[in-house]
């Protein structure tokens, strides 16, 4: 015990030279993977943020579709509106490509 005391005194380490650097390169190693756990935890909740938001523009666009069935520019305002909705989400929505389409084939309510 003492003898270790006065190596430590003088500033002298007791690891074997085979032994220096492993504390960096572990720490290096621990934070690259603690970083990419972070960065990926972050882009699937992005994913998900993205899936309910394109998924309530749907559910937008079926409402406002019932709703408004006898007008005369349903399919372009459902998109307008599909759109309008997806564009809420943080995300360029200028190539979203939006289909309407009906049980029997026909717009509107007969």
């Amino acid at each position: 015990m003492t003898r270790r005391l006065r190596y430590l005194a003088r500033g002298v380490s007791l690891q074997r030279d085979g032994e220096r650097g492993s504390a960096q390169i572990e720490f290096a190693i621990s934070a690259v993977m603690v970083l990419s756990l972070v960065f990926m935890a972050f882009e699937l909740c992005s994913a998900v943020y993205t899936y309910v938001v394109l998924s309530e523009a749907a559910n937008e666009g079926v409402r406002y579709a019932i709703v408004h069935s006898s007008d005369d520019n349903l399919t372009t305002d459902t998109t307008a509106v599909i759109t309008t909705y997806a564009s809420y989400s943080l995300h360029d929505v200028r190539l979203v490509n939006v289909q309407v389409q009906y049980p029997d084939g026909q717009a509107g309510f007969r």
